[in-house]
């Protein structure tokens, strides 16, 4: 045992070793009176032979700034390269963030011994410029170097004119607030920091130098333009794209909503007392909505339970159907849900859990009202609907993508989720599902946004954004609701529909201006509700009848723990609470600041 810790450690200290170390890390940074800045490294590297360092290390430097406009890239000029005290051999290029230099020769393999190499670059337009101050504002030693740093010194030097008001420093992993830097003041204008300990890989150097305004002068528009190359309209793109893609949409929709989303002439509505043509209540209430509802099955099950085929009882909080025998004739819709509700058992629970054999039937009879009353009463139209909202997912996806530049992987493949999940919640039937979906999609959709808005204090574009996203968020809903239109025929039944609901939701004092109505007893309340229950107006029917049928009514068809049958809580508790067991059992249901790493410069370097 003693010899395996023996070796561990032994192992251990080997590793430690072989890693490369920069030993010391010494900057000059000098601010020019034009607003660039000459900076030159002193890199001494411990090379072993056994780390990363065979023929040299390299060296990246961003050179790409975010405004409020888009992205610029400044350009950094390479003035000299040596190691040792010799010129070296190093290429330099333009990566998508930075420009790197590449410093070694392939053919020479380097000493395991400390080399020294030295770096000077230049970089134009680099001074911070505020209402009240100026302020030089740099990542001395990046954050991307891949060995710790033992030792560090900065000499930071401004124009003579300068008298340095503000000294901040800021060191260690990336936005860290702290400091483990000690500064000195030469003079007005000069300022020596010192690291007081290491820094581990990936840990850097920012440091933040403010001054009065008016000694450096800053850029005029036409100087900029000469200091900078523009190379992404980042955020104006992101804005243009995204509104862009709100005008299409709104155009396409109008266009699309004017050709075939354009309902029939509606006729005048007629009170009417009798289902229109016999038929049933799934069947009225889809026509009357232009889709399938949640409501419609359950009117088909308190129909099935009226006509003695199925008995609803609530024990406690939990609802069952209980299978009953009875000859009664039923409609083809009602057949559908019978058979498929008692294939298999006689009793079913209405579990908010969710439960199988409701979902299944719930989808027959949805199935069976698509196949035989959709086509000759609407059109939904959702073939042309799906292609605004395709035109309105990418719009926000492209325009996202342009507000991150196109360079992360992770924020594109979270925007096609936003896409994948609200196509589903467009097109599914389910309406837990479609919930279930929508609520995925808003979380990708937060996710997917943050990029465009984390660390741009200067975006001032920000609300208008979000307003442009929830405007084309909001003409898709719209008309997701508009887009489906009834044929004709559709439109005369609907009238018919609309002429029974009237009457269904007439209060008393008006129902005497009707002509010949028909006595209102039991039976008209038992054969009608299904039918308010679809057309959503069960609560005004059952108030009619309060005072007709009084407390002594006992349904046959329903069995609850009150000792006695009541009006007032009869409609509330079927369109409530045994409305939502139904819906859950058939779906699968959801019932003077800075940090570290911050400013310009930084970057870091590895072997090679």
């Amino acid at each position: 045992m003693k010899l395996i810790i023996t070796l561990t450690f032994s192992l251990i200290a080997v590793l430690s070793q072989a890693q490369d170390v920069i030993e010391n890390y010494e900057v000059t940074l000098q601010v020019k009176p034009d607003r660039s800045v000459e900076v030159e490294e002193k890199i001494t590297v411990n090379v072993t032979r056994e780390g990363d360092i065979e023929h040299g290390i390299t060296r990246d430097i961003p050179n790409v700034m975010l405004d409020s406009i888009g992205y610029w890239r400044y350009p950094v000029g390479v003035l000299e390269v040596k190691r040792n005290g010799n010129s070296e051999p190093y290429s330099a290029s333009n990566k998508r963030w930075s420009h790197l230099i590449k410093i070694g020769d392939p053919d020479i393999e380097l000493t395991a011994n400390n080399h020294t190499y030295l770096i000077r670059y230049r970089m134009k337009e680099q001074i911070r410029f505020f209402d009240d101050h100026d302020e030089l504002y740099f990542n001395v030693i990046g954050h991307y170097w891949n060995f710790s740093i033992e030792k560090a010194g900065i000499r930071v030097i401004l124009p003579e004119e300068v008298n340095i008001t503000e000294i901040n420093s800021y060191s260690g992993p990336m936005g860290d607030t702290g400091s483990s830097v000690e500064s000195t003041r030469i003079n007005d204008y000069t300022v020596d920091l010192s690291l007081t300990e290491p820094l581990e890989p990936r840990e850097g150097i920012t440091v933040s130098l403010a001054w009065p305004k008016g000694i450096i002068t800053a850029p005029t528009p036409e100087e900029l333009a000469q200091n900078r190359k523009f190379i992404f309209r980042g955020r104006k793109y992101a804005l243009w794209t995204l509104y862009g893609g709100l005008v299409l949409v709104g155009i396409y929709f109008l266009f699309i909503w004017y050709k075939v989303g354009v309902d029939p002439k509606k006729e005048a509505i007629i009170p009417r007392w009798d289902p229109p043509s016999n038929l049933p209540p799934s069947v009225l209430g889809y026509v009357f909505r232009l889709g399938f509802r949640d409501e419609h099955f359950t009117s088909t099950i308190i129909s099935l339970a009226i006509k003695g085929k199925l008995q609803i009882a609530k024990i406690k909080k939990k609802y069952t159907l209980t299978k009953l025998e009875s000859d009664t004739t039923i409609t083809e819709d009602e057949s559908v849900v019978f058979e498929k509700l008692f294939s298999r058992e006689d009793i079913i629970e209405l579990d908010k859990k969710g439960n199988p054999t409701v979902e299944s039937a719930k989808t027959e009879l949805q199935e069976y009202l698509l196949e035989y009353h959709k086509k000759p009463y609407f059109v939904q139209n959702y073939g042309w609907l799906m292609i605004g909202i395709l035109v309105s997912m990418l719009a926000f996806i492209f325009s996202m993508i342009y507000a991150v530049n196109g360079t992360s992987i992770a924020t594109t493949s979270v925007l096609v989720m936003v896409l994948v999940f609200g196509s589903i919640t467009f097109i599914t039937p389910n309406r837990s599902f479609r919930f279930l979906c929508g609520i995925f999609g808003a979380i990708f959709l937060v996710f997917g946004s943050i990029p465009v808005f984390q660390g741009n204090a200067d975006f001032t574009g920000a609300s208008v954004y979000i307003l442009g996203a929830v405007a084309l968020l909001t003409l898709n809903i719209v008309f997701y609701y508009l887009i489906p239109a009834p044929t004709v025929k559709g439109r005369r039944l609907m009238d018919e529909i609309e002429g029974l609901k009237l009457y269904m939701e007439t209060a008393e004092k008006n129902r005497l201006n009707l002509m010949n109505p028909p006595e209102e007893n039991l039976q008209l309340f038992e054969k009608l509700f299904p039918y308010a229950f679809a057309l959503g107006v069960d609560q005004k029917w059952s108030a009619r009848f309060d005072k007709i049928l009084g407390a002594d009514y006992n349904p046959h068809w329903y069995h609850g723990h009150h000792a006695h049958f009541h009006f007032g809580t009869f409609s509330s508790t079927i369109s409530g609470s045994f409305s939502s067991s139904v819906s859950s059992a058939s779906g699968s249901g959801v019932s003077g600041s800075g940090s570290s790493g911050g400013g310009s410069g930084g970057g870091g370097g590895g072997g090679w």
